[in-house]
C-alpha cells in the first residue's frame, strides 16, 4: 500500500482552458510534470529519513492532463499522519502546499515559454 496525494483544484483550472490549441494544452502538462518536480524535491527535502528507502520513493508522475504524487513505502501513510504510537512526520502535504503556491507562475512561464515558439 503508498500513499498518492490527490492534487485538487488543478483539474477546474485546466477545464478553464479546455479550447486551446495543441500547444496550451502540451504547455500545461509542462507545467503540470515541473510542479511534480517540485512536489518530489520539496517532499524529499522534508522527509525524515532513517535508511532513505522512503525518500528514494518519493514519485510524480502525469497521466493526460492528472498529476500523480506520492511515496511507493508502504509505511509512507504511516510516518505522513502517524498513529496512536508514533507523531505524524508529514513530508508529502507541505511540499504539495508549497509547490501548489507556485503553479500560477509556472502555467504563466510555459505559456510565455511556448507562445514565443
Amino acid at each position: 500500500m503508498s500513499l498518492d496525494i490527490e492534487v485538487r483544484g488543478l483539474r477546474e483550472l485546466l477545464e478553464k482552458i479546455e479550447g486551446f490549441p495543441e500547444w496550451e494544452r502540451q504547455a500545461r502538462r509542462d507545467a503540470l510534470r515541473t510542479v511534480g518536480e517540485e512536489m518530489e524535491r520539496f517532499a524529499r527535502i522534508f522527509v525524515p529519513v532513517r535508511t532513505g528507502r522512503l525518500r528514494r520513493s518519493i514519485y510524480s508522475r502525469v497521466v493526460g492532463e492528472v498529476l500523480h504524487f506520492g511515496a511507493a513505502m508502504r509505511y509512507a501513510r504511516y510516518v505522513e499522519e502517524g498513529t496512536r504510537r508514533m507523531w505524524a512526520r508529514p513530508f508529502l502535504g507541505p511540499a504539495k502546499e508549497m509547490a501548489l503556491d507556485m503553479f500560477p507562475d509556472l502555467i504563466r512561464e510555459k505559456l510565455r515559454r511556448w507562445w514565443g515558439r
